[in-house]
């Protein structure tokens, strides 16, 4: 019954009401990259008595949006993941890409694909779980600041709370296609000299007999100038 329920509530959430979320993140300008002003519209999207919503600064001006609907507590949690810094546009449009508009069925916008429709989805489905009774889990958002090279926005939620799901779906644009892991990343610092010993195949003897003409002269000098040792 309840997966009935929970079926016909999703099945709410109209493309309609996707495009019309997705086009107001869209057409949020972010002065000098500072993501306030999106988030600020994001949770606008989310006022719901059932909706706990909270902008939460990383750095001024740019806030992480979290929204959380209650579950029952008697199942997992399911945390929806997405980024709130967007925009960035190719060259090559035939229309001002900070401009959205719809066509053909389609949202043009820069941003749009990765990834403020994404999150545009999630903030829709948060509505659909508020109209629902609460669901065993809570189900989160995490719309973060921050989160190109180093992942600020994401890094400061999980040090700042622990009462994270176990569970989360991103997304990041993949063409639709479900993906169940993450090439993940790994960061390493590299000693400029250590560097070229690897690229040369200098072991500890390779490196001495670079030095090898240094080391004869040496031998040389010390041979004339104590012969006797």
């Amino acid at each position: 019954m309840h997966e009935q329920a929970l079926a016909s509530t999703l099945a709410t959430i109209s493309p309609d009401r996707v495009t019309e979320i997705a086009r107001a993140l869209c057409d949020v300008r972010l002065p000098e990259g500072r993501e306030g002003p999106r988030a600020e519209v994001a949770a606008a999207f989310l006022a719901h008595r059932r909706i706990e919503v909270l902008l939460d600064p990383v750095l001024p001006g740019r806030p992480n949006l979290i929204a959380r609907v209650r579950g029952r507590g008697t199942g997992p949690s399911v945390l929806l993941n997405g980024h709130l810094d967007a925009g960035w546009a190719p060259k090559g449009w035939a229309q001002d890409p900070f401009t959205p508009r719809v066509h053909g069925g389609r949202l043009y916008a820069a941003g749009v694909s990765d990834m403020l429709g994404g999150v545009a989805s999630m903030i829709a489905t948060v509505e659909a779980v508020a109209r629902l009774a609460p669901l065993p889990g809570d189900v989160v958002l995490l719309a973060n600041m921050h989160h190109d090279s180093n992942g600020v926005g994401t890094k400061y939620a999980l040090a700042h709370a622990d009462d994270w799901p176990r569970y989360g779906i991103n997304g990041e644009p993949t063409s639709l296609t479900l993906m169940t892991a993450h090439g993940g990343c790994i960061k390493f610092e590299v000693d400029a000299f250590r560097k070229q010993c690897l690229l040369n195949g200098w072991d500890d003897i390779g490196l001495t007999m670079r030095s090898e003409d240094k080391i004869s002269a040496y031998e040389a000098k010390h041979r004339a100038d104590a012969p006797w040792v």
